[in-house]
C-alpha cells in the first residue's frame, strides 16, 4: 500500500525536474496572449460547442475581447496566430512580409511522405521555392496558352461540323431537293 505513494512522490518529482530542465534548456517563444493550451488537442476545447468550424468567427471575437488583437491558439502540434487589427495585420504581412513567409519544419512523418519539403507546397521559402514556382507558372502559362488555341481550334471545328450537320438535316428533311 505504501509502494503506491512512494512511487506517486518519486514520480512527481522526476517529472518536475524533467519540466525544470527543459524550461532551462529550452526557453518558450514570447508569443502574443490567448488561452492556456491541452497537452495534444491544444486549444480544441474552445470549439466545445460544435465540432464544426461554423462558430470559429464567434469564438475568435470573444478571445479578442478578453486578449487583445493578436492572439495565439494552438490546434494540435500547429501554432496559430490570428490579428483582427488592420494595421496590424498590414504590418506584419506587407512591411515585414520576408519574416513570415516561410512555413514551420515540416514533422518526420511529412517529410518521409511528402517529398521532403521539396515540392511548391510544402518547401521553404528560398531559392528551391522560387525555382519551383518560376516552373510551376511557366507551365500554367505554358497550359493555358495550348487551352486557348486548343479551344479556339475546337471553335473552328464545331462551327464546321454544325454546318455540315446543319445541311445533312437539311438534305434528310427535304429528300427532294437532291436531284
Amino acid at each position: 500500500m505504501e509502494n503506491w505513494v512512494f512511487f506517486s512522490i518519486v514520480s512527481l518529482c522526476i517529472a518536475s525536474l524533467l519540466k525544470a530542465l527543459n524550461d532551462f534548456f529550452f526557453p518558450k517563444l514570447k508569443l502574443p496572449p490567448g488561452p492556456a493550451a491541452f497537452p495534444l488537442i491544444g486549444n480544441l476545447v474552445w470549439l466545445r460547442t460544435s465540432f464544426s468550424f461554423s462558430d470559429l468567427e464567434t469564438i475568435l471575437r470573444q478571445l479578442h475581447a478578453k486578449y487583445g488583437p493578436i492572439i495565439t491558439l494552438r490546434f494540435g502540434p500547429r501554432l496559430a496566430i490570428f490579428i483582427s487589427d488592420n494595421s496590424l495585420a498590414y504590418q506584419a504581412l506587407v512591411q515585414n512580409g520576408a519574416v513570415f513567409a516561410d512555413r514551420p519544419p515540416a514533422l518526420s512523418a511529412t517529410r518521409v511522405l511528402g517529398s521532403n519539403q521539396k515540392n511548391i507546397n510544402s518547401c521553404p521559402y528560398g531559392p528551391t521555392w522560387r525555382l519551383l514556382r518560376r516552373n510551376l507558372t511557366a507551365k500554367i502559362l505554358l497550359l493555358d496558352t495550348f487551352l486557348n488555341n486548343l479551344d479556339h481550334h475546337v471553335r473552328a471545328q464545331n462551327t464546321v461540323l454544325m454546318e455540315k450537320k446543319t445541311e445533312i438535316t437539311y438534305l434528310i428533311w427535304n429528300p427532294w431537293v437532291c436531284s
